[in-house]
């Protein structure tokens, strides 16, 4: 039941239809993936000189975010099929994996940011990263959909604002983790340290949307270098974060309850993502 709630949810909110900048076309999920070259062609708007290379190279950076998608899908077909029945080493592993796949994601867009700022203009390249980030958000809030929310209090509203989520992010970690009373004062005081610290940062990436938004057909090279610069630190800063709050929670929650807890925060950082992305703008 939650979880076909938050599935009608995002759907309404998010998916369909999803409506960016003013001059922006009307995009549904299937839109996106179907006209991804469309988009990206005329939001970059690669030369004929660049076109060669940028479309190689772009091909092989999708080619292998496909492939950790996947991974993605896997892991949380298993996660839902296990469901409470997981041993020990499962959850290890799913942990694990988890932890890898996102590493690797925040690695290939590191070093293709880099590879494109070879063929590509600053302006080019911030719009490259931008619209990625608003295609892959949409793809991945649709994942999260599939990762199990059972016995969680959920925000039973139409369109939840990231406030709405931020008021039962703690409510879904108390239910799914269930930390006991021994856990309890070490598990909350590293869990809100964490979290102060990704509210911090979706403050961060709000301002550089808002101000990317505004400038869409103004910005300067030099500020475009630094916008750049500043997206791809907030994407690595916050697995840093991820990993660092986990590496923190061994000492105090079993495997399960880790599993579980990585589990709940990827899906509301998904929900979260999804968000933002709206305000990203594209071009016709």
């Amino acid at each position: 039941m939650k979880r076909e709630l938050m599935a009608s949810v995002i759907v309404a909110s998010v998916l369909v239809p999803t409506f960016v900048a003013a001059k922006s076309t009307e995009l549904t999920l299937a839109q996106v993936q179907y006209q991804r070259r469309v988009i990206v062609e005329a939001t970059v708007a690669p030369t004929e000189a660049q076109s060669e290379d940028f479309w190689q190279t772009y091909w092989e950076y999708r080619g292998q975010v496909s492939m950790l998608n996947k991974r993605t899908v896997a892991l949380i077909e298993e996660f839902t099929a296990v469901a409470d029945g997981f041993t020990g080493d499962q959850a290890s592993w799913m942990i694990n994996e988890t932890l890898d796949i996102e590493t690797k994601r925040a690695k290939l867009k590191e070093q293709y940011l880099k590879k494109f700022k070879d063929i590509l203009v600053p302006k080019q390249v911030l719009r490259w990263y931008q619209t990625e980030r608003k295609i892959d958000a949409l793809i991945r809030a649709e994942m999260a959909l599939a990762i199990p929310f059972a016995g969680a209090n959920l925000p039973d509203v139409p369109s939840p604002t990231r406030t709405d989520l931020r008021s039962h992010r703690e409510e879904a970690i108390n239910a799914l983790v269930q930390p006991t009373e021994k856990q309890e004062k070490a598990f909350w005081y590293r869990y809100r340290e964490y979290s102060r610290k990704m509210i911090a940062m979706e403050e961060r990436a709000t301002e550089l949307i808002e101000e990317y938004a505004a400038n869409y057909d103004t910005i300067s090279q030099e500020q475009a270098l630094r916008m750049a610069k500043e997206a791809a630190d907030i994407d690595a800063d916050r697995l840093v974060r991820l990993q660092r709050v986990m590496r923190s929670l061994q000492a105090t929650l079993n495997a399960r309850q880790m599993v579980r807890f990585l589990q709940v925060e990827l899906k509301f950082d998904a929900l979260v993502d999804a968000g933002l992305a709206l305000a990203i703008p594209i071009s016709e």
